[in-house]
């Protein structure tokens, strides 16, 4: 039930802004059946990829994140756009441009800037707090939001652990 849920939930935002961006490129037609297959084959393929990722080929499990995310991200930036044209259209004013391709472009910036940052070791901040009850030099280190699993390997969660010491 989950992965049907988790399809067609997939599937309606493939749609939406695969078809949206499509139509919203200047001067591109589409045939309506490949508007159609495109956002059914990234969702099969996106299920498929996170059913593969929880057997042998745990290593798909990044890419697996990396697409939700950014598909996250592309929703999210066209519903933004697709307000701005409606309040546009409801000043009687026409866009200056067709903002399919700007909206799948900024999506894709942010979410390889995400992707790089996720990627490094973050820094560690030393801050110096004073009580009368901690004597003896008591050090206290937090460590959260690891995401420590699938995503995240042992072996850079013993890099940030080596950079507090």
């Amino acid at each position: 039930m989950f992965f049907l849920m988790l399809l067609v939930g997939v599937m309606l935002m493939h749609y939406v802004c695969v078809v949206w961006t499509l139509n919203n490129i200047a001067g591109l037609k589409i045939n309506w059946w490949a508007q159609t297959l495109l956002p059914f084959l990234l969702s099969v393929a996106f299920v498929g990829l996170m059913s593969l990722s929880r057997g042998a080929a745990s290593f798909l499990a990044p890419v697996v994140y990396i697409w939700l995310g950014s598909l996250f991200l592309w929703f999210a930036l066209v519903f933004v756009v697709m307000f701005v044209q409606i309040t546009l259209a409801a000043l009687r004013v026409s866009p200056p441009f067709a903002p399919g391709l700007y909206a799948l472009a900024l999506a894709f910036v942010i979410s390889l800037l995400s992707v790089l940052n996720a990627a490094r070791v973050p820094a560690v901040r030393q801050i110096s707090l004073s009580s009368p009850k901690a004597r003896g030099g008591l050090k206290v280190a937090q460590l959260s939001d690891t995401h420590l699993g699938d995503s995240v390997s042992p072996a850079k969660l013993q890099k940030l652990v080596d950079k507090i010491n």
